[in-house]
């Protein structure tokens, strides 16, 4: 009987687990993530905080939710990276989860 090598790579931590789905969904739907940037950027630049419940509900008002139904609300966190900074957090939804509150930098 012969034993199999031992693999001690160490497992990736939930950050790297979340890092890699957005990088993900990056890749595989770059339009959606395209428009959601601009559109958070605009609303940024108007000096809005965000969160990806408020974006989410800017892309449904303006008439792209259907690029929204097959996506989890928490990938659109993706938008945030880079040029935005996490100011806190805020209760949302009938669970009252927390939801990063983003900013763009100045």
């Amino acid at each position: 009987m012969t034993q199999g090598a031992l693999d001690f790579t160490p497992a990736p931590t939930e950050a790297e687990k979340r890092d890699a789905a957005l990088d993900l969904l990056e890749r595989t739907r770059a339009d959606l993530i395209a428009l959601a940037r601009a559109t958070a950027r605009e609303m940024g630049q108007r000096g809005d905080a965000l969160t990806s419940v408020g974006l989410i509900k800017e892309l449904r008002a303006r008439g792209h939710g259907h690029l929204l139904d097959s996506v989890d609300n928490r990938a659109l966190g993706c938008v945030f990276r880079g040029g935005w900074e996490k100011i806190g957090y805020e209760s949302v939804g009938s669970h009252a989860r927390p939801c990063a509150v983003w900013v763009l930098k100045s």
